[in-house]
């Protein structure tokens, strides 16, 4: 049951990380981050996610498809929102 939930959390955890990342981007945030620091983040959320899977093994096969599946839907929202791209004004 704890990796269950665990597992539940580090999903969370990565999508929690990536929204504070790309609040930053938005003008009038109180958030200031370098572009450093939001790499460092969505980086963290890659992984926290990708971890995800892992720490409770599934007993079906479907199971495992829909872990997985869910952790590369939102790895590939991570890439597609922006989340590793610089946040410079031109």
């Amino acid at each position: 049951m704890k990796r269950k939930v665990m597992g539940v959390l580090c999903y969370l955890l990565g999508v929690v990380l990536f929204v504070i990342a790309n609040s930053a981007v938005v003008s009038g945030s109180p958030i200031q981050l370098s572009y450093f620091q939001r790499a460092a983040l969505c980086g963290a959320a890659v992984c926290s996610i990708g971890i995800a899977p892992f720490l409770c093994p599934s007993k079906t096969r479907v199971g495992t498809v829909i872990k997985f599946g869910i952790a590369v839907v939102l790895i590939c929202c991570i890439f597609a929102f922006g989340g590793f791209k610089p946040n410079d004004m031109a």
